[in-house]
């Protein structure tokens, strides 16, 4: 049976927090009566018990999930995947999918193909065009138009590295279970992946292909020593160099030729294999490309961050968060690996920061101003990542309260 958009926003509710909810509170997630969310919890009910999860119901405590932690961790990242395929294209999205394009491929591509592809009128392409140009300059790659179409110039470098950001911009941990799945063959059955979606069809070809060849080449001992992240970054750059090579664009001249005597280990056997398939030559600037971490950042102490961020918000809403040690513990233990997931673009999706921006919008943007401060302006665009931070000063404040006397009603 198939969920509802609204049953799906309370089933990810119930998924992701593993405690008991009230009637109350889940119906205040899309704005129902407590009566109308009996007839979605029937649904829920149903479509749980097909997986093997049970929803309980007791009073005085309301609605929670009874089952394996595996199968609800995997039927959650399959909701966050459907909530996310619901999202409309919107005008951001559209210019983003246009600039991948634009990088990744030297064939002019003219607005009226854009016009075609994306259903809109060419005005609103030549207007996107225009916008795409002024990024394209800030980041030294140039947007040059002629009679056949637009097309990129400029350092080949700098060319992969906005391309990986764009890309990794829309990479979540929902995407990192469906790698990672395809990786160790966790699922049997092939599903559908929103990130792969978003890629022009012919990267998303060999981009299945380079996962289909780490996949055969991984073994226990590299997944234990190298994390989620490293090898989706690897399986991003060896496709994006595949694709490049496949353009005849290569880094550099292309002429210094990789000595497998010097350099082993599992990047280096990669791209051997891919020279086999592909026939393309191994190239040392490829091999360095590949491997070299071009992401570094400045190290961040979490727990002086942490620190101010309480003290901060505690000043400007005039809540006694720095009195809250669990808050302290919890927000710490999140912005520990928060940041890591930051450092390469990686979002945690939210499927609640509509709610949370619009219930806690004064809290959500204080928020928003010490990260700015903090850890640049890049990093507080990101919504989600904001909205994580919130759901935590939200929790603690409902343990200090607002400064008032509050009773509750059993």
């Amino acid at each position: 049976m198939q969920l509802t958009q609204r049953e799906i926003d309370t089933t990810i509710e119930l998924l992701s927090s593993r405690s008991s909810k009230t009637a109350v509170e889940l119906a205040a997630l899309n704005d129902i009566s407590p009566r109308t969310l009996k007839s979605d919890i029937v649904n829920i009910r149903k479509w749980l018990k097909d997986a093997e999860v049970l929803l309980v119901s007791k009073p005085g405590l309301g609605y929670f999930v009874e089952g394996d932690d595996a199968t609800c961790k995997n039927l959650l990242n399959q909701l966050l995947g459907t909530e996310r395929l619901c999202a409309p294209l919107d005008a951001e999205m559209r210019k983003k999918q246009m600039m991948i394009q634009l990088l990744l491929f030297d064939k002019p591509i003219s607005s009226t193909s854009f016009s075609d592809e994306y259903g809109v009128v060419k005005n609103t392409i030549i207007f996107d065009l225009q916008q795409i140009k002024a990024l394209f300059t800030a980041n030294d790659v140039q947007l040059i138009a002629n009679h056949l179409g637009f097309s990129v110039a400029g350092d080949e470098r700098r060319r992969r590295m906005l391309l990986e950001r764009l890309i990794q911009e829309n990479f979540t941990d929902y995407d990192l279970f469906m790698m990672m799945s395809k990786l160790t063959n966790f699922e049997k059955e092939a599903s559908f992946n929103y990130f792969e979606s978003i890629l022009p069809p012919t990267f998303s070809i060999y981009y299945e292909s380079v996962l289909k060849l780490i996949g055969t080449l991984l073994s226990e001992q590299i997944i234990h020593e190298t994390t989620y992240f490293e090898l989706f970054t690897l399986a991003l750059r060896l496709t994006i160099s595949l694709v490049r090579m496949i353009e005849d664009c290569p880094i550099g001249d292309g002429e210094e030729l990789l000595n497998l005597g010097e350099q082993t280990g599992f990047t280096a056997s990669l791209l051997s294999e891919l020279e086999k398939i592909y026939h393309k030559p191994l190239l040392k600037a490829e091999y360095d490309y590949v491997y070299t971490d071009l992401s570094a950042t400045t190290p961040v102490n979490v727990l002086e961050l942490t620190s101010r961020m309480v003290e901060f918000v505690t000043q400007e809403v005039q809540i006694p968060f720095n009195e809250d040690s669990l808050l302290f513990q919890n927000l710490a233990a999140h912005l520990t690996l928060s940041l890591e997931r930051t450092h390469h673009y990686l979002n945690g999706y939210n499927p609640f920061l509509k709610a949370i921006k619009k219930n806690e919008i004064a809290l959500f943007e204080k928020i928003r101003q010490l990260i700015a401060r903090e850890l640049g302006l890049k990093i507080a665009q990101d919504e989600s990542f904001i909205s994580y931070i919130t759901l935590h000063f939200m929790a603690a404040k409902e343990r200090v309260g607002n400064g008032e006397r509050k009773i509750r009603v059993v």
